[in-house]
Order: C-alpha cells, then sequence, then structure tokens
C-alpha cells in the first residue's frame, strides 16, 4: 500500500523543475484540506490554482496525497472497529395524551441504523406505534428488520434480510419472514436516490384465526429526494407476494430540519393485507408526526 510521501514523490515528476509554492500558501491549502470542510478546500485550492499557475502540479499532488491518506485512515479504522462501531442513523419519537371522556396514550417510536464499509453495508430498522385507551391496548404496531448488503459493484448488491412483526389491528400476532436476492441502485445524482430489490422470500405467519408458513416473491423500492437542503421526500415501499395472502408494506415521509441534528418528520405508513381474519379490513393506515435526532454523522 502507498505511503502519502510515496504518493506525492510519484505524482510530481515535474515539481522539482516547476516553482515551488510558498511555504505560507502551502499550509493555507493544508489547513483547507484537513478541516474536513469540502466547499472549504476546493475554494481555497482554486484560488491557489489561479493565483499560482506555475505550481500547478505541487498543488494537484498535495490534494491526491491528502485523498490517499484519508483512504489509507479510513481503511485501517475499519479494519480495526467492531462490529458495532461506525453506525449512523436516526431515531424518531412522537406522541399525544388525552384525557377527559376518555383516557387515550399514543406513543410512536422508530430508529435506523446504516453501517457502510467498502464490502458490506448494514441496515437495522425498527418501530413501535402504541395507543392505549381507557386503560386497554386498542393498537399495537411492531416491526424490526436487519439486511445486510454485499456490494457487487457501485450499483448492484445481493442482500439477505430477516424481519419480525406484529399488527394487532390486522389480526397478525407474530409474523417471521427471511429473504435474499439482489439491489440495483437505479439512481444516485446527489439529491435523487432510487433502489430496487427483488428475490425469494419465506414467511412464518400467525394470525389470530389461522397459521401460514409460505413461500413467496419479496419486492421492494426505496426512494429518497432532496427536495432543498432542509427538506426531504422518502417513500419506501416492499411487497411480499404469494398463492394465498400478499402483503403491502409503503411508508412516505417528508422530513425537515429544525436545527442542527433535530428534523421534524411527517409521515403516512400504509399497510395491506389481501387476506386479513375475518371481519377486518384489507388495508390500514398510520398518520405520524414525529421529532427525529439524527446521530453518527460526520
Amino acid at each position: 500500500m502507498l505511503r502519502p510521501a510515496l504518493i506525492v514523490f510519484l505524482l510530481t515528476p515535474v515539481a522539482a523543475h516547476a516553482t515551488p509554492l510558498p511555504e505560507p500558501v502551502r499550509a493555507m491549502i493544508d489547513a483547507a484540506l484537513r478541516s474536513g470542510k469540502a466547499s472549504r478546500a476546493e475554494a481555497v485550492v482554486a484560488v491557489a490554482r489561479e493565483t499560482h499557475p506555475e505550481s500547478l502540479t505541487e498543488i494537484d499532488a498535495m490534494v491526491s496525497a491528502y485523498h490517499a491518506e484519508e483512504a489509507i485512515a479510513q481503511e485501517e479504522a475499519l479494519a480495526k472497529a467492531s462490529l458495532l462501531d461506525n453506525w449512523t442513523g436516526s431515531g424518531e419519537v412522537g406522541g399525544s395524551f388525552a384525557t377527559g371522556n376518555s383516557d387515550t396514550v399514543t406513543v410512536a417510536v422508530g430508529i435506523n441504523l446504516v453501517r457502510d464499509t467498502p464490502q458490506w453495508q448494514h441496515r437495522f430498522t425498527a418501530s413501535a406505534d402504541l395507543q392505549r385507551s381507557d386503560g386497554s391496548n386498542s393498537q399495537e404496531r411492531y416491526s424490526v428488520s436487519y439486511q445486510p448488503n454485499w456490494k457487487l459493484s457501485d450499483r448492484t448488491y445481493l442482500f439477505g434480510r430477516v424481519g419480525w412483526e406484529r399488527n394487532r389491528v390486522s389480526g397478525l400476532k407474530s409474523r417471521f419472514a427471511e429473504a435474499f436476492g439482489v439491489g440495483y441502485q437505479v439512481l444516485e445524482d446527489g439529491r435523487l436516490n432510487w433502489q430496487v430489490e427483488a428475490g425469494p422470500s419465506l414467511r412464518q405467519s400467525d394470525f389470530y384465526d389461522r397459521h401460514e408458513n409460505s413461500a413467496a416473491i419479496r419486492l421492494a423500492s426505496n426512494f429518497a429526494w432532496e427536495i432543498n437542503p432542509n427538506t426531504t421526500f422518502t417513500q419506501n415501499t416492499s411487497g411480499i407476494f404469494e398463492t394465498d395472502n400478499s402483503s403491502i408494506a409503503s411508508l412516505a415521509a417528508i422530513t425537515s430540519k429544525l436545527w442542527g441534528p433535530m428534523s421534524a418528520r411527517l409521515s403516512v405508513n400504509m399497510l395491506y393485507e389481501s387476506n386479513p381474519p375475518d371481519d377486518l379490513r384489507k388495508l390500514d393506515t398510520v398518520t405520524r408526526a414525529t421529532l427525529v435526532y439524527e446521530f453518527g454523522g460526520s
């Protein structure tokens, strides 16, 4: 593995014959690169290139050496990190409390975690919606999932997925699901991000009136649109399709930054079961307003 000093040497074969950069300019470029702010570094480097065209080779070598040093440091950090390190994500919470003719408490919580390495991406999500009215639970929705993605290229990956859910409103006491397949990054241009996934799935569903073990096909779509620097729209949809009972879950959300790591989110979660227990509707919706805290970012 090439070290930064050697990279500078290899990338500057004509630097010795060009006018060397003044030391204050070198120090300014180095400080900008190490500030961690890409916009500042780009601006300083652009000014240095414009004002010292005779030293372009040396300037380019400094930038290349810095990026190489950062890549080496990241690889070394990942090699030393445990499975619990380097997670980023967000947590959200919302709720309401009413008294009077009825006593009602509603709580909504969720967490979304991601861990990226050069070869793998790990995703963990969990959510809970609980409503308690006059001493009894009138609504219970819980879900947990874990998905590791093995990156085959910049756009393609293989995934495995395990999940559990409970939805009292839909008559579902407990359901485990396992899936694997291939994913593809359709869009990734800074403001638009769209992934699609497909593969076989197994499910073990325990309804209030029956138990099902089945094989199915899982299709999923994860879409994100940065409307502006402070507002993002997301639409995550997944469906498991089988002969006796198919399920579709769709979560649409608008997230707006408030200050620092805090954001406000309005979301609508639609849950569809093609064959629910008797007397229950096929489609349920949950609308939530929550506060979101983002953590682990650089």
